[in-house]
């Protein structure tokens, strides 16, 4: 039930939206939340949000902004999730009387801070003495020896590895020329006339040649629905497959997803930033930049149908 109220909120607002021609775009820019948790609200995630305060703002001011009454949705949010009890205020306990502070009255306040000055800018010059000394070689103050550092020793001779030389093939490689194929001779057949000057008429006998049968390939049978989808502008996503929700919200440019079942719904706030592959076939841009667009692809008789359902009705 609690499922039930928050699609329906966000159904509300998406139809109030979609009814002015307003794009997730731009009521980001008008109502300075952005996009992703507009989606999300219009999606009934508000899970999604920062959190319950955040949640109730957003909901409020994107109601008046699409000029609806937000005091009914927000009733519905609440049913949802209540607002947590205000804690009371913890008041200091009087149970052991006043704290005193302890501090050191008999002492001028200027005196105490002259006194950690000089502490600290004894303990940095210390500090530097002795890195300084340390960079010259010499260890203070008794710790090991004094005296240069340990001279550097000669650093280690490199043996070359033996390099391994192929030998050269022995044999040139083999040349495989093609063999002609022999062609067919002609035949001269002498035909005698009654005249005085005979004519030879030759004659081709034609070799017949073997006929090869085409036998018809087989229709491929479609039994399921496969969805490629390449993101080239940022935009909100809702997919189911097989009716279980594989994906929604917002997804980045250069991403693809894709998805395969016997029935793939596809819902996108900005069409024009998402281009689709169906079973292989280019499809294209879904649509215009920040236009809204609902598909439904299924198998039926080995087909592929596809359907653009009408938008939801307004809920009153």
């Amino acid at each position: 039930m609690a499922e039930h109220d928050l699609l329906e909120i966000g159904q509300q607002l998406q139809a109030a939206r979609e009814r002015q021609d307003i794009s997730l775009e731009q009521a980001e820019a008008d109502t300075r939340i952005r996009l992703k948790y507009l989606a999300a609200m219009e999606a009934g995630d508000f899970d999604a949000l920062p959190n319950r305060v955040v949640a109730r703002g957003f909901l409020r001011s994107y109601a008046r902004y699409l000029g609806l009454d937000p005091q009914p949705l927000l009733e519905r949010l609440e049913s949802v999730y209540p607002s947590p009890l205000a804690e009371p205020l913890q008041r200091p306990s009087r149970e052991h009387g006043p704290h005193v502070l302890d501090m050191d009255l008999g002492r001028p306040v200027g005196m105490r801070w002259a006194r950690v000055f000089w502490v600290i800018l004894l303990l940095a010059l210390a500090g530097v003495g002795f890195y300084w000394l340390w960079l010259q070689g010499y260890v203070p103050w008794g710790w090991g020896f004094a005296g240069p550092r340990s001279t550097p020793t000669a650093p280690p001779t490199v043996v070359p590895s033996p390099t391994w030389t192929l030998p050269p093939p022995t044999h040139a490689p083999a040349v495989i020329s093609p063999t002609p194929l022999p062609q067919p001779t002609p035949t001269f057949t002498a035909t005698p006339r009654p005249t005085s000057r005979p004519q030879v008429t030759p004659t081709h006998t034609a070799t017949p040649r073997p006929t090869s049968t085409v036998q018809p390939s087989p229709v491929a049978k479609v039994d399921k629905v496969h969805v490629r989808l390449e993101i080239t502008d940022r935009t909100w996503l809702r997919v189911l497959v097989d009716g279980r929700v594989m994906k929604v919200g917002l997804v980045e440019p250069q991403t693809t997803l894709e998805w395969e079942g016997k029935r793939v719904e596809i819902r996108t706030g900005n069409a024009g930033g998402v281009h689709m592959f169906l079973n292989g076939e280019d499809l294209g841009v879904l649509g215009r930049r920040g236009e809204v667009q609902h598909w439904i692809f299924y198998v039926q008789d080995n087909e592929i149908i596809r359907v653009t359902p009408t938008p939801t009705p307004t809920m009153s």
